[in-house]
């Protein structure tokens, strides 16, 4: 069996991430995704960025012929609780979302899980979220929904694509770690916001026509660089010791 893995991002400023921390990345062809292959450790590794959402993410890896023995689900997620700050990392051991109204439920293997643990450095490590993570199909927005979404998922942080990557995981038999970092807090509203906002040029010619949302939009720009600094920092750490 193959031991190279698969590394779905979402957007650009996660890919960029998770691209510094590869050897030789080059572009590879993937119809309808943007994909590199590259090397951590004399590991192979394929990143693809999937786009938002499970449907994407589920596609994504659905496409991706050549076989590989995890997939890693690396980006950025909302806090949900109160205390987590943009850069901490999330390492979640369950990831829970709704599927036909019922509540879904997936737990990271335990040896992956372990390793990828103890191989996050100190200063990043000291500020980790493990617990579960919420993978929502929508956009949770407003901070009274994030409280909520806490209070019935008992989930730290939530994120969009891993649900779609464990249902693409399982009908080829292998298994799924989520590493994200925070990105908005608990107190910060995304109301107003698009539901596929980017980092895209399309994106943001769309919001000059959204005065309104421009201050939230500000905020989340001024977090995404130290967010992506902590997830570069922990997606390096973490394919080494897979």
């Amino acid at each position: 069996m193959s031991d190279a893995l698969a590394v779905v991002t979402a957007v650009a400023p996660e890919t960029r991430a998770v691209l510094r921390a590869l050897q030789r990345p080059a572009r590879i062809d993937l119809p309808g995704f943007r994909a590199w292959h590259g090397t951590v450790g004399g590991r192979a590794v394929t990143l693809v960025q999937s786009g938002i959402g499970p449907e994407r993410a589920h596609a994504a890896l659905a496409k991706l012929s050549a076989p590989f023995a995890l997939v890693v689900s690396a980006g950025f997620a909302g806090a949900l609780v109160a205390g987590a700050a943009p850069g901490d990392v999330v390492l979640p051991e369950t990831i829970v979302w709704e599927s036909h109204g019922e509540r879904a439920r997936y737990t990271v293997p335990t040896d992956s899980w372990r390793a990828s643990r103890a191989a996050l450095p100190p200063n990043v490590a000291m500020r980790a979220m493990f617990g579960a993570i919420l993978s929502s199909s929508v956009v949770v927005a407003s901070i009274d929904a994030k409280r909520e979404a806490a209070r019935r998922f008992g989930a730290s942080a939530v994120e969009m694509e891993a649900a779609g990557l464990i249902t693409a995981a399982r009908q080829r038999e292998v298994e799924v770690l989520v590493i994200r970092t925070i990105l908005d807090t608990a107190d910060v509203s995304l109301e107003g916001l698009p539901a596929n906002l980017d980092s895209s040029w399309g994106a943001r010619a769309r919001l000059i026509g959204m005065p309104h949302v421009w201050p939230r939009v500000a905020t989340l720009a001024r977090q995404v660089p130290h967010a992506a600094d902590a997830l570069h920092e922990a997606v390096a750490a973490v394919l080494e010791a897979l």
